[in-house]
């Protein structure tokens, strides 16, 4: 992939969707909490706007991740 950091987190969310709705066991790594904590807001995102999660209040954890 190239582009910038953002551009990169977006086709990686878009291929992560693909793939589980494909029925495919995917994961999406990344280097620090706090961009795992993003990509995973971005995926829950999308699936709650294809009514695959139920939308609700997130709570922040322990560790201060939400």
């Amino acid at each position: 992939l190239e582009g910038t950091r953002e551009q990169m987190a977006d086709v990686a969310c878009q291929r992560w969707l693909a793939d589980y709705l494909s029925g495919k066991d995917t994961v999406l790594l990344t280097t620090t909490n706090a961009h795992a904590a993003e990509l995973a807001r971005r995926a829950r995102a999308e699936l709650a706007v294809l009514g695959l999660v139920a939308v609700r209040v997130a709570l922040a954890l322990r560790n201060a991740t939400p």
